[in-house]
């Protein structure tokens, strides 16, 4: 899984976009920021999402009956289902706005 995540980072272009011998920024600098900031999130996001789920599976699996870890892996996947909401919520809600400002973000 390390070795995994080691590959999918540094295939990411850096998160910050590099000066390109401007001495200032500007917007599109700005608007490649934020889809290098998104894309890193996704990277992390979902396979973080992945590995709580199957953890959860692990718990209802070896729950043997016992309520408390029931509950837990209940609440294991629900926290992994109500992140991934939140990551692909951000990502649709920074979609619109890039829109409707004129800039479409590749996502």
């Amino acid at each position: 899984m390390l070795s995994f995540i080691k590959t999918a980072l540094a295939q990411t272009k850096g998160i910050v976009p590099p000066d390109i011998g401007d001495p200032g920024y500007g917007w599109p600098e700005f608007n490649q920021l934020i889809e290098n900031i998104l894309d890193f999130m996704l990277i992390i996001a979902i396979p973080l999402a992945v590995v709580v789920i199957i953890y959860s599976g692990f718990l209802f699996m070896t729950s043997g009956g016992s309520e408390q870890r029931i509950a837990k892996g209940k609440q294991a996947m629900l926290a992994a289902i109500i992140g991934l909401a939140i990551v692909f919520g951000s990502l649709i809600i920074i979609k619109l706005i890039g829109l409707a400002i004129g800039y479409d973000f590749n996502l």
